[in-house]
């Protein structure tokens, strides 16, 4: 790196993805981790997060830094969207940077989440491995490493960042592309897992993450906003199964639009999965439900109380 770099190694950072990797030297970087925001963030959120969507020329000329950047036979790790999986986006990316190449595909099965969909439930996320050129199958070392990694998705109230990816998955993968020492960059780094796991393992990170200071800001707000309803673990109110007079079972959930609004959840306002929560509910963090109002049908996505924080699950 050269001395009038701003960047700090091995720090969380705010900064801008592009103006970090343009500062580093070709052939440097043993792996990098790249999970940019493909979509408006109302688009795939509920919330409002801090986070600003990038067009394709700036996905595009940040891949073509981290071709520079990559050593020969070293490894990128792009994750994607389903979305991404059925158009020619990440083709069209490839044919400008010719020297990086798709060697293998990978699922993370997120085992405790419900998941939402308009046709399937999206309980997964997908991850293309590239390589750079000279393309080398024994690079990788882990042998036994399969296309499908089951890991639990981590609580939203315990996320430092809405799209926090599984430590143990980030671990082994490293573990399989890198050796002590390496340098690992994430320039798109949201809740730093990255480097976190890097420092266990005695590998150098640089990354920085472009609304670093907002997203630290706005989780201030969202934990005070979510303690002002931990009251209602004292009145038992909160992710719970409940059998009534009538042997009916149903659940006290939150609307996660608006907290204000709390449902009481019994198998006909499940749009679907009623079996699946009922005996998983210990589990399940969020539920689509249908419900009238006015003569007119709402869906909501709502969550459940957690019995085990003081945090309501956003």
């Amino acid at each position: 790196m050269s001395e009038k770099e701003e960047y700090l190694l091995n720090t969380r950072q705010s900064g801008e993805a592009l103006e970090l990797l343009t500062n580093l030297e070709s052939n440097s970087v043993s792996l990098v981790f790249f999970d940019p925001q493909y979509e408006a963030v109302r688009q795939v959120l509920r919330t409002d997060y801090p986070l600003y969507s990038q067009s394709d020329y700036q996905i595009l000329r940040i891949l073509q830094q981290i071709e520079r950047i990559l050593k020969p036979s070293a490894f990128c790790l792009l994750w994607v969207n389903k979305t991404l999986l059925g158009n020619d986006r990440v083709p069209l990316w490839l044919l400008k940077t010719l020297s990086l190449k798709i060697v293998d595909f990978l699922v993370w099965h997120k085992k405790n989440s419900l998941g939402l969909g308009n046709w399937l439930r999206s309980n997964a996320e997908f991850c293309f491995l590239i390589q750079k050129s000279p393309q080398k199958g024994k690079v990788f070392k882990n042998r036994s490493f399969g296309n499908v990694w089951e890991e639990n998705v981590v609580p939203s109230s315990k996320r430092k960042h809405p799209h926090q990816k599984p430590r143990e998955l980030i671990k082994s993968l490293i573990l399989a592309t890198t050796q002590e020492g390496d340098l690992i960059v994430d320039p798109c780094a949201g809740s730093f897992i990255v480097l976190e796991v890097c420092q266990g393992l005695n590998r150098k990170f640089l990354g920085c993450d472009l609304t670093f200071n907002e997203m630290e800001n706005f989780l201030k707000v969202k934990e005070q906003k979510n303690k002002q309803y931990a009251n209602l673990k004292s009145q038992k109110h909160y992710h719970q199964k409940i059998e009534d007079r009538n042997l009916n079972t149903y659940f006290l959930i939150v609307n996660n639009d608006n907290q204000d609004e709390a449902f009481f959840c019994f198998e006909k306002t499940v749009k679907d999965g009623w079996t699946d929560l009922k005996n998983n509910w210990e589990s399940i963090k969020e539920v689509e439900i249908e419900f009238e109002k006015n003569f007119k049908t709402y869906r909501k996505v709502v969550s459940f109380y957690s019995p085990e924080s003081e945090e309501i699950l956003v």
